[in-house]
């Protein structure tokens, strides 16, 4: 399991939201799901600002955004395989080169792809998989913090 699936089996598991804070001002607050259920409960919140308290109670909405937009961009930046053709054009199923973004990728050589005039040398406007956008969508998924 790869961490943004990890992240959204989090999200499936925990109370539905949307989290909300209950009890007097600055004393013993409880934070409760959309079903009125105590997710949690402090003695006093150190901040008045409620700074830490806003982050805490919109967490699992701004968890599902983020999973969304991080999926959105997976979903448009998908590979698209490059292999090997005989003399008659046909390709080579058991001759793969390597994957290109066909998003990122001139529309020129995913055109070549298409009509089957690719120079597996490789065409200028080709972006190899995966691309620079999914690599920063996803890289701080899978550094420690």
């Amino acid at each position: 399991m790869n961490e943004l699936e990890g992240i959204k089996a989090r999200l499936q598991e925990a109370t539905p939201g949307p989290w909300e804070w209950d009890g007097p001002e600055h004393i013993r607050q409880s934070l409760r799901g959309a079903e009125a259920q105590e997710i949690l409960q402090c003695g006093a919140l150190l901040y008045p600002e409620y700074r830490n308290a806003e982050l805490i109670a919109n967490a699992p909405r701004d968890l599902a955004r983020l999973v969304a937009a991080v999926e959105a961009v997976e979903k448009v930046h998908e590979p698209v395989a490059i292999y090997e053709t005989d003399d008659a054009g046909q390709v080579q199923d058991d001759k793969h080169v390597r994957d290109i973004c066909g998003t990122c990728s001139d529309s020129s050589v995913t055109e070549s792809l298409d009509d089957g005039n690719y120079d597996l040398a490789g065409e200028y406007g080709e972006v190899g998989w995966p691309c620079p956008t999914l690599k920063a969508a996803t890289a701080a998924l899978e550094e420690e913090r």
